[in-house]
């Protein structure tokens, strides 16, 4: 599999580099890995640029595998974002190698290192979950457009403060509505363990069935001892999430049941991806909202 990919990446180098590919616009084509990068681009870029996350709506990031038509997209680009964090991490090699042909951005770059929620000396690539820390990355975004694009530079400038103000304003909205949950409730448990971020900025306890990567085994012993929390802090509500399976928060139910104890399926959250483009859940900000409804509406037992 390895020695096909330096094939793959090599040959899509040499396509690329021919006078016989057309790009199909005059414009900068950009390349993001994820759906969540790509939305930042269509905002701070608007018009000026055409913009194609690798991996579409629903994909668990953990688990892609680069196809051939990725690779070519990636040698075609005139400039790709990636998370920068492992997120990627089977696409990696093929990003590693991609690089050194095409400007390429890790969109955690700008952000402070000792603001990195760290695991086992692995840093969380679930930073967007932090609106705080996302704006980092709309920075990240904003200078590299201006690199390849200089023409258009007070666009993109004006449209990262813009961008830059509506998350800070989200991000204190959210503050609002989740300071109205009492402490108690303030316990947010899910399929894998994204959510961390989220909890530092608010004040919530996070728990997820898998670690920060869905690769990561789920062992009996783990469960039990997540059944055995939820027994003891009382905690009625669980969450599964649209790009990983349901199977491990199906496993701690039947943990918890057999415990003698509830937990009830409150909501399906959006992880590691954005909804279906021209869905009502197809921004950062819309997830973002969509997300502080199901959590609060959850919790609260108000669905």
């Amino acid at each position: 599999m390895f020695t096909r990919y330096i094939y793959i990446i090599a040959l899509a180098l040499i396509l690329c580099s021919c006078t016989s590919v057309v790009k199909k616009s005059d414009k900068p084509a950009v390349i993001t890995t994820n759906s969540m990068i790509a939305d930042i681009v269509r905002n701070v870029a608007g018009e000026f640029v055409t913009v194609e996350s690798i991996m579409p709506p629903g994909i668990d990031p953990h688990q892609y595998k680069a196809s051939e038509g990725d690779v070519v997209k990636l040698a075609g680009a005139d400039l790709i974002f990636h998370n920068g964090l492992s997120l990627e991490g089977k696409l990696g090699k093929v990003l590693e190698r991609t690089q050194k042909q095409v400007l390429s951005y890790p969109i955690t770059q700008y952000m402070p290192r000792d603001q990195f929620i760290v695991d086992m000396n692995t840093p969380d690539p679930h930073v967007w979950f932090d609106p705080q820390m996302w704006v980092y990355a709309i920075n990240c975004v904003a200078d590299a457009l201006v690199q390849i694009d200089p023409a258009n530079t007070l666009y993109y400038r004006k449209n990262e403060e813009t961008y830059i103000r509506e998350l800070l304003q989200l991000n204190e909205n959210s503050k609002a509505r989740l300071d109205t949950v009492p402490m108690n409730k303030r316990i947010l448990i899910t399929s894998h363990n994204a959510f961390r971020y989220f909890g530092r900025a608010y004040g919530w306890e996070v728990l997820g069935v898998q670690g920060m990567n869905t690769n990561s085994e789920t062992s009996v012993y783990s469960i039990q001892a997540l059944a055995d929390t939820v027994m003891r802090r009382g905690v009625e509500c669980v969450f599964t999430e649209t790009s990983v399976p349901y199977r491990s928060i199906e496993a701690l139910t039947a943990s918890v049941i057999a415990l003698g104890g509830n937990l009830k399926h409150c909501g399906v959250l959006y992880s590691d991806s954005l909804g279906v483009a021209g869905s009502d859940i197809d921004s950062y900000e819309k997830i973002f909202e969509y997300n502080l409804d199901t959590i609060i509406n959850g919790v609260l037992n108000e669905q």
